[in-house]
């Protein structure tokens, strides 16, 4: 290669599709937000839909991103993090509806004797 003094020639190494790549280190190529993973230890790489870790989307205070299951990604004092968030059990939404319905009695009763 004939190069005027002064320039410098950078020769890149073409990246295979991801379908060509070998297991398990896929690396081959993918389109944008998709990686290139093996599926299930099938031995056979595929471009899948890239899980960004969470805080990586949106930071705080909106947070968005992935966590493992049982977790939510939430703002933590300024911080993304993945943190078990407390939910209801059946019992406690069944509790939480009787609460609310035995409100909207109360109100009926008040507007009829108001009226």
């Amino acid at each position: 290669m004939l190069l005027a003094p002064g320039f410098r020639a950078t020769v890149l190494a073409q990246t295979p599709p991801c379908g060509s790549a070998t297991a398990p280190q896929c690396d081959g190529e993918c389109p944008f937000r998709e990686a290139c993973e093996e599926l299930a230890g099938l031995g056979v790489c595929y471009c899948l839909p890239r899980s960004e870790p969470c805080g990586v989307v949106k930071g705080p205070p909106e947070c968005w991103g992935e966590c493992p299951l049982g977790k939510a990604c939430v703002d933590a004092s300024g911080i993304c993090e993945c943190q078990v968030v407390p939910a209801l059990s059946e019992w406690g939404i069944i509790a939480m509806l009787l609460v609310m319905f035995g409100g909207v009695l109360v109100l009926c009763r008040r507007r009829a004797e108001g009226a």
